[in-house]
C-alpha cells in the first residue's frame, strides 16, 4: 500500500531542510555531522533521514522506547531478537540494572552492605 502523500511530502521536505551530512566513521558506521551552528531544522533533518531509511526498509529493526522511567528516549532496536530495552546500556541499563541489584540485597537477610 502506498504512503499517504502528505506525510511523504512532510517528511522529505524536513530531510531536505538541515544542513546535515552523513559521515562514514574509519569503523564503517555512518555518523550524522551537523553543519554549525546547529539548529532545530539540521536536527529534524537527520531523524527524517533515518526515519526515511526505516519507513524504506533500508534499515532492519524496530522502533522502541527506553524501558528507564527516567528516560524514555526513542531508540532503533537493531539486536538480532529485537528485545533491547534500553536506549544505552552504559547509562540507561546500568542504572537499572544496579537499582534492581540494591533493592534485592536491601531484601535479603544478612546481606553484606
Amino acid at each position: 500500500e502506498d504512503l499517504p502523500a502528505p506525510a511523504v511530502h512532510v517528511i522529505n521536505d524536513r530531510s531536505a531542510q538541515g544542513r546535515a551530512a552523513a559521515v562514514l566513521t574509519p569503523e564503517g558506521e555512518r555518523r550524522w555531522q551537523l553543519g554549525p551552528p546547529s539548529c532545530v531544522e539540521d536536527a529534524l533533518s537527520v531523524i527524517a533521514a533515518d526515519a526515511i531509511g526505516v519507513i524504506s526498509g533500508e534499515r532492519d529493526g524496530r522502533l522502541a522506547l527506553c524501558a528507564s522511567p527516567t528516560c524514555r528516549a526513542a531508540f532503533f532496536d537493531t539486536s538480532r531478537s529485537r528485545t533491547r530495552r534500553w536506549c544505552d546500556m552504559n547509562t540507561c541499563g546500568n542504572r537499572q540494572k544496579k537499582a534492581r541489584f540494591n533493592a534485592n540485597q536491601r531484601k535479603t537477610p544478612g546481606s553484606a552492605g
